[in-house]
């Protein structure tokens, strides 16, 4: 019951490893479906850059903006309307430039009162930092489970092999 991924063996597999690129609540997978470890690594890189920490920042507002318009009662159809707009707008650049007034301006639209302080993210900065530090925690976790797993599936392997049940 050890489930088993050799990465050069895809025949042996019981799962495939996606490259993953995390922000926050954002997670992009990348597979080949084991044919190019190598395209999917590259592929994962260039999302890496496409897709800096400032998207976590960015789902960080939208989220606890859905959670604040939530409450004032508009139908499914104006919420999409508001929230497509928000989106659609400049909100990555202004987080990544840290420009609080032009992301105020933005957040705006979404009704009276919504800022980034009644979202409870008034202190940009402090809320970036937060959040990378716990990207960065996360990050370290992954790697230290995966490799944890690689080598009990490495030493499955060998002892599968070693007994010539593969």
């Amino acid at each position: 019951g050890v489930l088993l991924n050799v990465v050069d063996r895809p025949a042996w597999c019981d799962f495939i490893t996606p490259a993953v690129v995390r922000r926050g609540a954002l997670t992009l997978a990348i597979s080949t479906g084991g044919a190019s470890p190598a395209l999917a690594r590259r592929l994962r890189l260039d999302l890496e850059a496409q897709f800096g920490p400032e998207y976590a920042v960015v789902l960080e507002i939208l989220r606890r903006a859905r959670r604040l318009v939530a409450d004032r009662g508009l139908d499914l159809a104006a919420k999409q309307r508001l929230f497509g707009r928000l989106v659609d707008a400049p909100l990555v650049e202004y987080v990544r430039e840290g420009r609080r007034d032009a992301i105020d301006a933005l957040l705006a639209g979404l009704g009276e009162g919504v800022s980034l302080a009644a979202i409870g993210m008034d202190d940009l900065g402090a809320t970036m930092s937060s959040l990378f530090l716990a990207a960065a925690l996360a990050l370290y976790l992954l790697t230290a489970f995966t490799y944890g797993a690689h080598l009990l599936a490495r030493r499955a392997a060998l002892r599968h092999v070693g007994l010539g049940l593969m």
